[in-house]
């Protein structure tokens, strides 16, 4: 009988998808033969009616005929389901035929007769014609029924074993049933019993219930009564909290007009190295008098920083104690000053607000951006804008600010870099490291409540970077630009950089500078604003005010040649400033 196995092939696998599954392999490849074979004859009774004879055309046809007829015979042969005999018998045929077709083009047309043609070729292919013919017919019909009653002797044993595995199956599965049967025979029983008992149980919680439900109303009672105490006393505290909010809002007005007074120092701390080498302060007033000196030089630069700070934070408050004449007669080492620092420029003397001896001119550049500038009496500009301003009310705000900031402002000397001390917009405390060129090359990681904490924060950078217990990280921001983290042992973060880099030298020459210019750094708390001043590359001395959210408000007009001229005209700009009057220019002079 045919092939029972089925081979997955291409001519398979198309016949499955186009037609249908096929019971075995021989089912797609005799419906294969068989369409090859159409197509075959077609063509060749098309070219043999467009053909002459003894043409090569001719020749073509016929064997195209010759095969396509054999084809056609034995597809449907080999597609039926029939013993292997047949089967092999029909490509006996098959292969005559094939033969037959060869010998053919080997006589055509010299020994082919146009009427009677090649009787040894016709013969041969009529009897590969006839064997396909009893290999579908005949073979079939004389072979022995063993071979089938074995088969179906064969089917019906593997049924049989198949029953038998599925009786078996079937009785697993009654046991298993019974087993479950029992358990939830059990279960039930078992369940039954708990019911009995939590019936029992919900009727004790039950009245347990009633009982807290109860109480609960009483507690309810007694808040609701508590409730409306509590609203008549809410609103006499509401009453006293209004008048005791005036009351304070009175006195932090008081308190901040004081604030500012104390701002307005009219003395500067000057800091030194003695004779021995040691670093030392002083505290001179604006009139030359010395009104203060450290007790004690400081080996470092840092530490004697660190002592006038103290200074600066701890004597506002500090008590006066009156010393007995026994430790009055200890009395205190000569002052240690230095002649050299003599000659050092002093803050020219504060004077009472008086007439202004300049003017703001506003005007729009060609850029078409609003600015300003004060111009003194002399002509000279002393002062003008840091930035441009898109309207003319913008410029305005800006020089209110300008006014009101410009008279309170501290002076920060950059030796190149400083720490600026701060109050964000969120009333935290920050700070900064500025270059003297302007550019913020750090700033706090985080805000503190309190203004001791960042200075705290500023003496542990310092101390961190000297002592190595801080830690730079390096990383590249989403804007591609290469930046760095200062972290303590613990992975707090203490610090980052206040710009991007484009390349990883430019961040390893930052870094490298922050550790060799933090650890002598000047810190200075910043009011409103704060007076920069600084030396450019050009060894000028130059000012450039910048208010507390970083941004420089002011810059001055040009440079000065020493540090007592820039200092001068930072007084001319903190004397004129404020009361000075406005005038719009109708173009750009400069």
């Amino acid at each position: 009988m045919a092939t029972d196995d089925k081979e997955g092939g291409t001519l398979v696998s198309a016949y499955e998808d186009r037609i249908g599954a096929a019971n075995t392999g021989d089912e797609a490849y005799g419906y294969w033969v068989f369409a090859v074979g159409v197509v075959l004859g077609v063509a060749g009774i098309a070219l043999f009616l467009t053909s002459e004879s003894a043409t090569m055309m001719r020749e073509t046809s016929i064997v195209l005929s010759a095969a396509g007829i054999a084809l056609l015979v034995a597809g449907p042969v080999i597609r039926l389901p029939l013993q292997r005999t047949a089967t092999y018998t029909t490509y006996t045929g098959l292969a005559m035929c094939a033969i037959a077709v060869v010998w053919f083009t080997v006589v055509f047309p010299v020994d082919w007769s146009t009427t009677t043609g090649n009787q040894p070729v016709a013969i041969l292919y009529a009897l590969g014609i006839a064997i396909i013919g009893v290999g579908g017919v005949f073979v079939p019909l004389v072979s022995p029924t063993e071979t089938r009653t074995g088969a179906a002797a064969a089917q019906a044993s593997g049924r049989a074993s198949e029953l038998e595995a599925e009786l078996e199956s079937v009785s697993r599965e009654r046991d298993e049933l019974a087993d479950e049967r029992d358990e939830l025979t059990r279960q039930v029983e078992e369940g039954a019993a708990a019911s009995e008992q939590a019936s029992a149980d919900a009727e004790t919680a039950k009245a347990a219930l009633r009982d807290e439900l109860e109480s609960v109303r009483q507690e309810r009672d007694d808040l609701a009564r508590k409730v409306e105490e509590g609203v008549a006393a809410s609103e006499q505290a509401s009453a006293d909290a209004e008048a005791k909010q005036t009351e304070l809002e009175g006195e932090v007005t008081a308190l901040s007009d004081e604030l500012d007074a104390l701002r307005t120092s009219r003395a500067q701390f000057e800091l030194y190295p003695d004779r021995k080498g040691e670093f030392r302060w002083r505290l001179r007033h604006r009139n030359g008098n010395i009104i203060a000196t450290g007790g004690e030089g400081y080996t470092r630069k840092h530490n004697a920083q660190k002592g006038l700070q103290s200074v600066r934070r701890n004597a506002l408050g500090a008590t006066v104690v009156h010393a007995t004449p026994a430790a009055a007669a200890d009395e205190e080492p000569a002052e240690t000053g230095e002649d050299a620092l003599d000659d050092m420029p002093l803050l020219p003397a504060e004077t009472e607000r008086e007439e202004s001896d300049a003017t703001f001119e506003l005007y729009e550049d060609r850029g078409g951006e609003w600015r300003w500038r004060l111009r003194h009496e002399n002509g000279q500009v002393i002062a003008d804008s840091g930035e441009g301003y898109s309207t003319r009310s913008g410029l305005t705000r800006a020089l209110k600010g300008v006014r009101r900031n410009v008279g309170p402002a501290d002076y920060l000397r950059f030796d190149p870099v400083s720490f600026e001390v701060f109050q964000d917009r969120g009333g935290k405390w920050r700070w900064r490291l500025v270059h003297r060129n302007g550019n913020i090359i750090g700033d706090s990681g985080q805000g503190y409540t309190r203004r001791r904490n960042a200075k705290r924060a500023i003496d542990a950078v310092r101390s961190g970077l000297e002592g190595g217990s801080l830690e730079f990280e390096r990383y590249e921001d989403t804007a591609g630009e290469h930046r760095w983290r200062l972290r303590s042992g613990n992975g707090e973060l203490v610090a980052d950089s206040g710009e991007g880099y484009a390349s990883a030298d430019g961040l390893e020459e930052a870094i490298e500078r922050v550790e060799r210019q933090v650890p002598d750094a000047d810190a200075l708390d910043v009011g409103r604003a704060i007076f920069e001043v600084y030396e450019d590359r050009g060894g000028k001395w130059r000012w450039r005010l910048r208010h507390r959210n970083g941004n420089i408000i002011a810059d001055c007009g040009q440079g000065y040649g020493s540090r007592h001229g820039v200092h001068d005209a930072i007084e001319s700009v903190k004397r004129n400033a404020p009361t000075a009057s406005e005038e719009e220019e109708d173009d750009d002079e400069e």
